[in-house]
């Protein structure tokens, strides 16, 4: 994890706040959860702001298609790990690959970040516990982990 310089994450702030209110957010994930803005889109790389309102719902851990980076604007969030947690507040920058496995816990909301991606390179999906497995977990793509007749792989991982 790195950390930036304080004047120009305020700057970014201001920035990112003003381009939030000119506009609705592009994509909504549940009203509560998260709003995104498009800042910059190309085949090769993708800039968007972030407003996180809550922690993930779920307790399995995520990954993503993408490698990424997010920059914390203001807000801070606990991410949970495979192998513990960090703190993350105003000025963090940190770079993830796609294989990466966390979850965001709300510490200090709305959480706004800057957030950049490469080009898709995989699926990506979900780690939760799998019954049975002495508490080993198995990647399951995000649109099986979220199908109606997997409601209890979802509330297995909440366990």
């Amino acid at each position: 994890m790195l950390k930036i310089p304080d004047c120009i994450r305020r700057q970014l702030l201001l920035w990112a706040m003003r381009h939030m209110q000119r506009r609705q957010a592009d994509v909504v994930i549940e009203k509560d959860y998260l709003s995104r803005w498009w800042v910059f889109k190309s085949p090769w790389l993708r800039v968007y702001l972030h407003k996180v309102h809550r922690s993930d719902r779920d307790r399995a851990l995520h990954d993503h298609p993408w490698h990424n980076a997010s920059l914390i604007l203001s807000g801070a969030y606990e991410e949970i790990l495979w192998g513990g947690s960090r703190a993350l507040g105003p000025g963090c920058l940190v770079l993830r690959r796609a294989t990466f496995r966390h979850r965001l816990v709300v510490v200090r909301g709305p959480v706004v970040s800057l957030f950049v991606t490469g080009p898709k390179i995989r699926e990506w999906g979900f780690w939760p516990f799998i019954a049975g497995s002495h508490g080993r977990r198995r990647w399951v793509h995000w649109k099986d982990f979220v199908k109606p007749d997997n409601y209890q792989m979802a509330e297995r991982a909440a366990e």
